[in-house]
């Protein structure tokens, strides 16, 4: 209950900060963090700033539901002739009358709608939370893409080498043209690769821009590490957290807000209570006088029953969703902790046994090439499969981001 309490209260508080604070307009960015892009998405992204705004209103209808209801000026003329002197033979009432609720009504109505103040707050902290999800997914591929393409840069570097080395070597006798021929369409392919790798570069990066809610050309591009270390939590730890999610918190407090509204049926049904204090003024006699009255709705047609019966079959789909809520979050929970499991496993794996050796297979086949050990079809072989284990090891760390960032919203706020 405490946990619930705190992660309402924090998503309530980023959700005024953003009511109150104008989003960003920041000039475009040259090298975005993943920190600064997820504090840009709160300030600009608008399903954040329609959140505030659903609990803001909703503090309205807590505050209206607590108003008591307001006294009723009246003034009347009665016993007026249709005859002779009609204003001066008839008689003048003026007082009050104010309406009294039966029961605990009016407490029964602030308690309904705090309680669903309560759940769009939480709803609010799981939409802070997906879009947080959302942002460092797009960012971890944008990422990979910079990286990506830092890596064909570097393979276009590898073939201008060896384009130049391949011409010394033709100009002393010890390649043939063919030689060169193969190392000038292996740059001429290497340069489209890259070429490509920009583009979607560039494509990853207004996407990003887009899920932060900035322009297009705002990002200019991303600064961070792939190769993040990460200690995956164990997933008995999590499941007993899953009881503080934004999710099953909204669920709880949907259902006490639908139990709630049970009770208010209930009230509701005990017809209010109207009394009236007036004074009377006799013209016909010249005498002052004084009305007291109470009037009170008889139940005879309508007795709310159909009220009631909506309300309860309303906490019983409240129910049934919060059950729903309970097994859709053990599942995905389950799903998000077994990839990231498997990704980790995948990149270090990668990372520790096999990027190690093939550097030592490329720079020893390099070296041998450049002494003319080694034919131009055996190296050119050895870089091809180096470039592929070195994308695939970013492919790796892309999947791990993107496996953290669907755990991330497991995990303790």
């Amino acid at each position: 209950m405490k946990a619930s309490k705190r992660l309402f209260a924090l998503g309530l508080s980023l959700l005024m900060v953003g009511a109150v604070t104008p989003a960003l307009t920041a000039a475009p960015v040259a090298a975005l963090t993943l920190e600064h892009a997820l504090a840009l998405a709160e300030q600009n992204h608008p399903s954040l700033i329609e959140a505030g705004a659903l609990v803001r209103a909703a503090e309205g209808r807590v505050q209206q539901a607590g108003a008591r209801p307001n006294p009723e000026a009246i003034a009347r003329m009665e016993n007026a002739p249709f005859r002779g002197n009609t204003t001066g033979n008839a008689d003048y009432l003026a007082g009050v009358g104010i309406t009294i609720p039966l029961g605990n009504r009016r407490e029964q109505a602030t308690r309904v709608e705090d309680l669903d103040r309560q759940r769009l707050g939480f709803e609010a902290g799981g939409k802070r939370l997906e879009l947080q999800r959302t942002v460092q997914a797009e960012f971890a591929t944008a990422l990979y893409q910079e990286e990506a393409r830092h890596l064909r840069g570097e393979l276009v570097s590898a073939a201008e080498e060896s384009v130049r080395i391949t011409r010394v070597r033709l100009d002393a006798g010890d390649a043939v043209p063919t030689d060169l021929a193969r190392m000038e369409a292996e740059l001429a392919a290497a340069q489209a690769e890259w070429n490509r790798s920009d583009l979607m570069r560039r494509q990853a990066l207004v996407a990003l821009a887009s899920t932060i809610g900035l322009p297009a050309d705002d990002v200019r591009g991303v600064q961070g590490s792939l190769g993040t270390t990460l200690e995956i939590p164990a997933l008995e730890e999590l499941a007993i957290e899953l009881a503080t999610h934004p999710a099953m918190a909204a669920a709880g407090a949907a259902l006490s807000a639908r139990e709630a509204g049970v009770s208010l049926s209930r009230v509701q049904r005990i017809p209010d209570l109207k009394a009236e204090l007036l004074y009377h003024r006799i013209e016909s006699s010249q005498r002052d006088a004084f009305d007291v009255g109470v009037s009170l709705p008889l139940p005879l047609f309508d007795r709310g029953r159909g009220r009631l019966r909506e309300a309860e079959a309303q906490r019983d789909a409240a129910e049934a969703r919060m059950r729903s809520a309970q097994r859709e979050l053990r599942s995905q929970l389950r799903e998000a902790h077994g990839l990231l499991t498997a990704a980790l496993a995948d990149a270090r794996t990668l990372e520790l046994q096999v990027l190690p050796k093939m550097k030592i297979v490329r720079d020893g086949t390099e070296a041998r090439y450049a002494a003319g050990d080694l034919s131009l079809g055996e190296v050119l072989s050895v870089r091809r499969d180096d470039a592929s284990v070195r994308l695939r090891y970013l492919e790796s760390l892309r999947d791990t981001m993107l496996a953290w960032a669907e755990l991330r919203p497991f995990l303790k706020p």
